[in-house]
């Protein structure tokens, strides 16, 4: 928010399936507070929106597809997709990152957070499959390289990094652990990680390991 820079931001937030359900992760509400935040959210699922109006009733909340977004151009000053992405095919998550473009004013600023198909979860999905356990439906891995290269259309890449180290293990397992930790002793555990996650030197080696990678870009007109 820091880099949008403006009062009373107009920002768009993707997928509501845990984002506006209360809880440590409730953006679309923690965007509410902030005083200069005019959060919009979008989802395809009717019934995730109708339960995100009821928990976010300050946020405007519309039922959309993320390859088809109902909203001018230059609409927004943020976009903020956290892992939505990677419910699409490649072809789609390009048509995606067109619109996101597209809806973001001169200077905007998008956020993207994927699950990449890196080392780690290519050798995941392999012990997995030997396993005969199935992947969760509808959910893709992209190469960093691939969602790179959808970056056209005026937007600009302004910086990289890796995320989701701990997501990389099972879930229910790294929940299981970290919940029994005291929140003194593990949030300077992750801050640590996301200084790790986000410094230059380290990056390359990490995002063969995090599960997730992140790109923040900039429309840039013209």
């Amino acid at each position: 928010m820091r880099r949008v820079g403006r009062d009373a931001a107009r920002v768009l937030k993707t997928d509501l399936w845990n984002e506006c359900m209360a809880g440590e992760r409730d953006i679309v509400n923690h965007l509410l507070k902030a005083a200069r935040c005019r959060p919009v959210a979008v989802d395809i699922a009717f019934s995730l929106c109708l339960r995100g109006r009821s928990l976010a009733p300050g946020a405007h909340v519309v039922q959309a597809d993320i390859r088809a977004l109902p909203f001018r151009e230059g609409a927004f000053d943020a976009v903020l997709d956290l892992s939505t992405l990677d419910h699409l095919p490649e072809a789609g998550a390009a048509a995606a990152v067109g619109e996101y473009g597209r809806v973001l004013r001169a200077d905007g600023v998008l956020l993207l957070v994927f699950w990449q198909r890196n080392l780690l979860v290519r050798l995941r999905l392999l012990l997995k499959k030997w396993l005969g356990r199935r992947e969760k439906p509808g959910q893709q891995y992209f190469r960093r390289a691939d969602i790179r290269s959808g970056f056209g259309q005026g937007l600009e890449i302004v910086k990289e990094f890796a995320a989701g180290s701990l997501l990389t293990l099972p879930q229910r397992m790294t929940g299981a652990v970290l919940g029994r930790v005291p929140d003194r002793v593990l949030n300077p555990v992750l801050g640590w990680l996301v200084r790790v996650g986000h410094a230059p030197a380290a990056r390359g080696v990490l995002a063969q390991i995090a599960g997730l990678y992140g790109i923040i870009a900039v429309r840039r007109d013209g």
